[in-house]
């Protein structure tokens, strides 16, 4: 009985074994590839002036840091977002990633930005800056967890 308890034991972990050599493990190339097109997404969200586009980059339990702002959560995104779409008539976001740090389900990303807009239909103002994002996985999704901006000096708006 003992013999047939160790076979059934070495099996059940040779099999063990078998399937999980069979899991593939990305390389870190391939989620900075990952990384680099949902920040992609997210910029073209930016662009679109679309809210729920932007929104959907993020996660749910997500913060947003800057120099004017603090928001926490997905809520409190769509309620400073929303009334501010509705005044800018035109929007344009570039980032260049700097750094990126990423394992399996988490990343840093050190980008820097510039963004030109109007409000409602005047003069464009242009802010440059750095961003750190932090990506985090959601249901084998990328999405937002933390930004936090640092405008450049001279461009910080009050």
């Amino acid at each position: 009985m003992k013999t047939n308890k160790s076979i059934l034991f070495i099996v059940g972990t040779l099999t063990f074994l078998a399937c999980s050599n069979n899991v593939k493990v990305k390389s870190k190339e391939a989620l900075k590839k990952e990384i680099e097109f949902a920040m992609e997404h997210y910029i073209y969200a930016i662009n679109s002036l679309n809210v729920d586009s932007v929104v959907d980059c993020w996660a749910v339990n997500s913060k947003f840091i800057s120099a004017n702002n603090d928001i926490d959560g997905k809520e409190e995104l769509i309620d400073f977002l929303a009334p501010r779409y509705k005044d800018v008539t035109f929007v344009k976001l570039e980032a260049n990633t700097l750094k990126l740090d990423v394992s399996d389900s988490l990343a840093v990303q050190l980008s820097e930005y510039s963004q030109t807009f109007s409000i409602g239909g005047g003069p464009k103002t242009s802010v440059t800056g750095r961003q750190i994002t932090v990506w985090r996985k959601e249901n084998e999704t990328w999405k937002i967890s933390l930004v936090n901006t640092i405008p450049s000096p001279s461009d910080t708006i009050h």
